[in-house]
């Protein structure tokens, strides 16, 4: 279900890259839009300009009336990204305006929602640095054909590197809580005590109690439990990362902690970590029964470029590896199948061959996810 992907940092196909690239730029955009550009255009900045104007954050205060703007561009940014269009430049410039906006977020509203502006912008940079290998994306599938067929007949796997990064930065960014208070030799008494100090407040500033915070406030051994289960999963998850160990049971441990503190101080942003989390699944694993199941051989003439990259998309959605592309070339290649001499594509499967349009639907119709399109092929 979750790969360790520091660990196994190569897959057969880059569909677990575009997924995540996809997942992230669409939480980017949540993130962004629930911003309130209203509240910006409230503050009395004759009280706080003081305290904020070193900081460097307005060059001058009426930006604050253009937050709007900013927002309205970041999202642009990030369709951009999704879709894959000049990736770096989009996730760069994303990361820019989302780490602006959650540095207002967290300056004028010390909300906690901003540190997840920080981790989406860390891992939008990860995309910048590390997303070669993120063939499905429209700069990749646009370019020559000549890169294209360096594409098709290149073998090896792809670079999970965003993925295996940010992988292990979650376990940094969790390990980093509890490393706070190892160093006291009480940390265990510590920080159990530390969860009923952190209910209380919570309860004072909402002015409200739920059934968990009773629980944890008036059973010690409630409290001595989930601060073990907490240092427990902070710290072994890292420790998993690193060594190398499956991962699965540290995710579904964490989101049952983030699940638990939803419940217990009754905060509702607990879906960012689900979000955050589905970036690491193990898409092509899931899909690998809905893939192509049977070989097929696929062979292609470098005429129309439209052709060959239909098939570097076929190519990267092949999980199992049973779709084979040979680029006739010569007369001997011609020889191995039945050719009119028009054809650009000519699929060889269970006996039988399919030129162009035939090949495409055949391969379309022998997929089960993308069934469906062979049906509207005219």
């Amino acid at each position: 279900m979750f790969s360790n992907y520091f660990k196994n940092d190569t897959r057969p196909t880059p569909l677990n890259l575009l997924v995540a690239r996809i997942l992230l730029g669409l939480f980017g955009i949540i993130l962004v839009l629930q911003i309130d550009p209203s509240i910006y255009t409230l503050l009395d900045f004759d009280h706080i300009g003081s305290q904020i104007w070193y900081g460097g954050l307005f060059p001058h205060e009426n930006i604050l009336n253009y937050i709007w703007l900013i927002q309205l561009v970041t999202v642009f940014l990030l369709f951009g990204f999704i879709l894959g269009i000049r990736t770096k430049v989009t996730a760069i410039l994303s990361a820019i305006f989302i780490s602006y906006l959650g540095t207002l977020l967290w300056t004028f509203m010390m909300s906690p929602n901003a540190v997840q502006y920080a981790i989406v912008v860390n891992f939008l940079l990860l995309f910048a640095v590390f997303g070669l290998d993120d063939v499905l994306r429209y700069d990749e599938l646009s370019r020559s054909k000549e890169h294209i067929f360096e594409r098709l007949d290149n073998t090896d796997p792809y670079y999970m590197g965003p993925l295996k990064w940010g992988l292990f930065l979650l376990g940094i960014m969790y390990f980093q809580e509890i490393a706070k208070i190892l160093p006291d030799g009480s940390w265990l008494i510590n920080y159990d005590e530390s969860i009923q100090r952190a209910v209380i407040a919570n309860i004072l500033w909402r002015a409200e109690i739920t059934p968990m915070a009773d629980f944890i406030l008036f059973y010690d051994s409630i409290a001595i439990l989930a601060a073990v289960g907490t240092i427990v999963l902070q710290v072994g998850f890292i420790f998993a990362i690193v060594f190398g160990y499956p991962v699965k049971w540290f995710f579904v441990g964490l989101l049952g902690l983030h699940w638990g503190i939803a419940l217990t101080m009754n905060i509702t942003y607990v879906y960012y970590y689900m979000v955050l989390f589905t970036l690491f699944l193990s898409y092509d694993s899931l899909l690998s029964n809905f893939s192509w199941q049977k070989e097929m051989y696929i062979y292609y003439r470098p005429k129309t470029t439209n052709y060959l990259r239909l098939l570097l998309l076929f190519k990267c959605l092949d999980v199992q590896k049973v779709l084979h592309f040979r680029r006739i070339s010569d007369d001997r290649d011609k020889s191995r199948i039945n050719l009119s001499g028009d054809e650009v594509v000519v699929l060889s499967y269970d006996g039988s061959e399919y030129p162009d349009r035939e090949a495409v639907k055949r391969i379309l119709n022998e997929h089960l996810l993308l069934k469906p399109i062979a049906y509207i092929i005219p």
